[in-house]
């Protein structure tokens, strides 16, 4: 019940922003992409609901990409292998926290969906002009065990320029699969 619930507020909330899409303000949008669009939002929501999917891509109202994976790698894994099906597009994804933000930032999405978002990746992504939705939103995006902060948040704390952050993820994350704790 509280996921269909959740679903049902997340579509009031995909059609609050399409209602004022990018696009849609610069008479942008192709006659009928708006549904489109709303529907491949819903489609890419289920997707990461019934766990198929980490990071889907939308574009021109359809979805071209996901990818699943834990933490991170979904959207830094596009992000590294098809920086173009980012641009411009919109993502929807488990989890963002600054880190993923500022892969969205860089990758250069126009909107992000995360069913749970943090503070901080709230405020750099409307700082870039990046429209965002979420189901849930928290101070902090913790680790697994839930006892301190996410070892990718902490990668980032205290950057503020988002390919400096991508740059020190990247670095982070070949760390730790070279130690073999990812």
């Amino acid at each position: 019940m509280l996921r269909s619930i959740s679903f049902i507020f997340g579509a009031i909330i995909f059609t609050g922003v399409l209602a004022g899409c990018v696009c849609c303000k610069l008479g942008g949008c192709p006659a009928g992409e708006r549904g489109k669009t709303m529907d491949a939002l819903i489609a890419a929501r289920q997707k990461i609901l019934d766990g198929k999917a980490g990071c889907v891509i939308i574009k021109k109202g359809k979805i071209i990409h996901d990818e699943n994976g834990r933490g991170i790698s979904p959207i830094l894994d596009i992000y590294r292998q098809h920086p173009d099906k980012m641009k411009n597009a919109y993502l929807v994804d488990k989890v963002i926290g600054k880190a993923a933000a500022m892969v969205a930032i860089c990758g250069k999405v126009k909107f992000v969906h995360a069913e749970l978002i943090c503070d901080s990746a709230v405020e750099i992504l409307e700082k870039h002009h990046i429209d965002v939705t979420y189901t849930k939103r928290v101070k902090d995006i913790l680790n697994r065990r839930r006892d301190g902060l996410c070892p990718m948040e902490k990668t980032v704390l205290n950057i503020s320029d988002p390919a400096s952050g991508v740059t020190a993820l990247e670095a982070a994350v070949a760390k730790m699969k070279a130690a073999g704790t990812k």
